[in-house]
């Protein structure tokens, strides 16, 4: 649909960033992003102006630097943007999403001191799962464009640092008590995956079943 759509997400600060990123490839879609009166009050606009320095075309309807923005939606034909190492992954991870679906696909230049490794790595082994050729070496990813898409199942892992309020239970429970948690990868690349050695020293043992942890 070309008509104009309102999208409200509420607290979802991830889903702010990685939907501005992907409605801004939607061709033919305009949509207005907004949330609550604190997500209007959390700035997006580094993440915008990466996205314009691609040719995205977007509008703040509001406070410049805020939500809600107006999206819409085209091919964006470079290939190439700059982003500071420092902020917030999901800002990259929103561009890394995105960049397969670029006619030429996308280096993404990281400036400075990149903070948040493990999850750009995250992004990175998702893409590389669904086939996308991607590589991420120095300050530079490079992500071709997708050339054929393939069905594929694949697990989408848990958050690690959700699971932690768990092992803090099992720990404070009686022995023998035991709870199992769903989609938890033994090789996780998540940081707070540490919670398997940690939790070992309050006498709580991990065992991986499939996808699934048992405390």
């Amino acid at each position: 649909s070309t008509k104009e759509t309102i999208i409200d997400i509420g607290h979802a600060g991830t889903a702010m960033r990685f939907l501005t990123a992907y409605f801004s490839v939607k061709e033919g879609r305009e949509v207005i992003l907004t949330g609550s009166e604190r997500m209007q009050n959390r700035p997006i606009e580094i993440l915008v102006d990466a996205l314009k320095s691609l040719g995205a075309e977007i509008h703040y309807k509001e406070k410049i630097g805020y939500p809600p923005i107006k999206i819409k939606g085209k091919q964006l034909l470079k290939d190439s943007v700059q982003i500071n190492g420092n902020v917030s992954s999901q800002y990259i991870s929103a561009l890394m999403l995105i960049a397969a679906s670029l006619p030429n696909g996308l280096q993404l230049e990281l400036q400075g001191k990149i903070t948040s490794v493990p999850y750009i790595n995250m992004t990175l082994k998702l893409l590389q799962e669904i086939g996308i050729e991607a590589g991420f070496c120095n300050s530079k990813i490079v992500i071709q464009p997708f050339v054929k898409e393939v069905a594929k199942k694949i697990v989408v892992e848990s958050d690690w640092s959700s699971a932690s309020y768990f092992y803090s239970i099992i720990a404070l429970s009686n022995i023998g008590s035991s709870v199992t948690l769903s989609s938890y990868k033994k090789n996780s690349l998540q940081g707070d995956s540490c919670l398997v050695k940690i939790y070992q020293h309050f006498g709580v043992e991990t065992v991986f079943v499939e996808n699934s942890i048992v405390l």
